[in-house]
Order: C-alpha cells, then sequence, then structure tokens
C-alpha cells in the first residue's frame, strides 16, 4: 500500500495531495466569496454615506427656509403692530388742506424731526385771512397747537397780501387714519 493514499471503503486511492487541492479550491472559493461580500459591504456603506451627505445638506437647507419662514412668520405677527407706527402723511397733509382758505397759498412745508413740528409758510391776502387759517387749524382735531412765527405785508405776492410762517404740532394720532378711505398713499 503506498504511504500518500487514504484508504477508505469508497474511495480508494485518494491521494494527500488531492485531499490539499480539494481544500485549496474551497478555501480559495470562501476567499473570492468573502471578497465579493466585503466589496458589496463596502459599496452599501459608500451608498449610505452619500446619502447622508445628501440629507444633511437637505437638513441646511430647510434649516435655512425654516429660519426665512420663521423671519416671514414673525414680521406676518408683527404687521399689524407695525402698520400701527407707519406715519400716514396723506391723513395729516389732507387736513391742512382742508384748513387752507380759497386765498390762501402755502409755499413750503418742513417738518423739523426731533421735535416732530411742522413748518408751514406762505401767503394769504389779509392778515385777516391769516387770522381764520389759524383758526381752522386751531379748530383741528389732529392739531395740538399753532403759533405765528412770522408775519409781513408782501408787495411780491401777486396783488399784494402777507406773508406769514406758522409753526405746527401735530397732535397724538394726526398721522392715523380714522378709515381705510383717508388713505391715500
Amino acid at each position: 500500500m503506498d504511504k500518500n493514499k487514504i484508504e477508505s471503503p469508497e474511495n480508494r486511492g485518494l491521494s494527500m495531495a488531492n485531499v490539499f487541492v480539494f481544500l485549496a479550491i474551497i478555501s480559495l472559493i470562501t476567499a473570492v466569496i468573502l471578497f465579493g461580500i466585503s466589496l458589496t459591504k463596502k459599496y452599501q456603506l459608500s451608498s449610505t454615506e452619500k446619502k447622508l451627505t445628501d440629507a444633511k445638506n437637505e437638513l441646511r437647507s430647510l434649516k435655512s427656509s425654516d429660519e426665512k419662514a420663521m423671519v416671514a412668520a414673525a414680521a406676518v405677527e408683527n404687521y399689524d403692530s407695525l402698520n400701527d407706527q407707519k406715519n400716514y402723511w396723506s391723513v395729516f397733509l389732507n387736513e391742512i388742506s382742508s384748513k387752507a382758505l380759497i386765498n390762501s397759498k402755502i409755499n413750503e412745508l418742513s417738518m423739523v424731526e426731533e421735535s416732530g413740528v411742522l413748518n408751514i409758510e406762505g401767503t394769504v391776502r389779509t392778515y385777516e385771512d391769516l387770522s381764520k387759517f389759524m383758526v381752522s387749524l386751531r379748530s383741528s382735531a389732529k392739531i395740538e397747537k399753532v403759533t405765528l412765527m412770522n408775519a409781513s405785508l408782501d408787495a411780491t405776492a401777486g396783488q399784494g397780501g402777507v406773508s406769514f410762517a406758522l409753526e405746527v404740532v401735530p397732535a397724538s394720532g394726526a398721522f392715523t387714519p380714522n378709515s381705510l378711505a383717508d388713505i391715500s398713499d
């Protein structure tokens, strides 16, 4: 009997070399299978990392959109209070023009921001017309105080007349419309 052969009742003459070749083939097949599994796992890991990166970018985008939405929501919530603080100049100027006499002319309007005082310069036909204009302005609920700063006869005012300068202090709420119809700006 040969020393390199394993005797078995079913397979006589199986050599040790054949057993080693068989085990080597099994090991090689196992290595290829494990390598394939490893590559699959690497691909899955790479795919998962890409999905994670995409999800992080989407989250950043959503955070940015969320911040913008929060700012917009705050603006909507504060709209009424912001609108309450708005000065409707048209309301106040309409009030002044409604108090002006037919024979009066307003040449300049200016406001001193610090004090909120409105300066009105213009001309009227007579001192009596100036007095009527001032009384008319004082009767307005939108005007707190009217002060005559200067009045003089002016030969350059057309057919003659009186040039004047008034200082008008708006009342609180002078720029607030009474109704939506009062708003023209």
